[in-house]
Parts: C-alpha cells; structure tokens; sequence
C-alpha cells in the first residue's frame, strides 16, 4: 500500500491497526517479490530467461521451491543456470503459438486440455493433438542434445 492510499484511509477515519490489517497481504507480496528477485540474481536468471522460465508450464514455482536463498552452493547455481540456458534455448525453437498453448494448457488451465479446448473455441481433440505434438518436438529437442526431462528436474 502507497502513502496517498495511506493519507486517504487516515482521512476517511481508519485507525492505524485497520490500515496495518488492510496492509498485511502487501507486505506479504512485497517480500515474496524480494525474496524472489534475490534468488533470481543469485541463480543468474535474467528478465529474458525468466520471460521464457515464465512460459514453461510451472517452471517458476519449480525453481522458486528448489532453490534456497539462504544455502546455494556454486555447484548448485552452475547448474540451475545451465538448466535455464537449455529450457529457454528449447522454448524458443517453439513458435510462439505454440509457447502459448503451453502456457494457457499448463498455467490458466492447471493441465486441463478440455479447459483450455473450450476457452480457445477449439475441438479437445484438436488441442489435445497440438499439445502433445509441442510436447514432442520439445522432448526430440532434448534427445538431440542428450538430455530427458528427467535431467531437467
């Protein structure tokens, strides 16, 4: 919460410990985002590979729940950086659409292609076919350069 929304409930008669309720759940984002930004810096994620961090269905809240702000060894950060090059290099072979679906598939619509297949205005089947078609392509990226999903992880 900003100063002015501050002045405006001080003026509108809010006692303080109305105004600190009122305030808790933006304190509470504010140091998520903090906590967050750190560990990205930490991790050597930059604004480009977390825009493509951000379209890999879960991916953030992967790397936010493994990584340890308080303990990440070098070890650790070569990895998880290495690990982010090789994600954003595969969803970029994605065209853009496709990166989409993927996200609209796995993030809004928690996996459910039916979901996703109803707010497209599309068939299930269509996008069921599409997904797993993306889902291919990314999985014979990975074979190519000698890695599963499983090493990701």
């Amino acid at each position: 919460m900003d100063r002015k929304m501050r002045k405006a409930y001080r003026k509108a008669g809010v006692t303080e410990e109305e105004i600190k309720k009122v305030d808790q759940p933006f304190v509470a984002d504010r140091m998520k985002l903090s906590y967050q930004n750190k560990l990205m810096e930490k991790l050597g994620i930059t604004v480009a590979t977390f825009s493509a961090l951000e379209e890999i269905p879960g991916m953030m809240d992967k790397v936010m729940s493994v990584a340890d702000n308080k303990a990440i060894s070098p070890e650790a950060n070569a990895i998880s950086k290495d690990r982010t090059e090789i994600l954003h290099k595969a969803l970029m072979t994605l065209k853009k659409e496709e990166r989409e679906l993927l996200r609209l598939i796995y993030d809004e619509m928690g996996g459910n292609v039916s979901a996703a297949a109803e707010k497209l205005d599309m068939s299930r089947e269509t996008v069921r076919d599409r997904n797993n078609a993306i889902l291919r392509r990314l999985e014979n990226y990975f074979k190519k350069i000698g890695l599963s999903y499983a090493d990701l992880e």
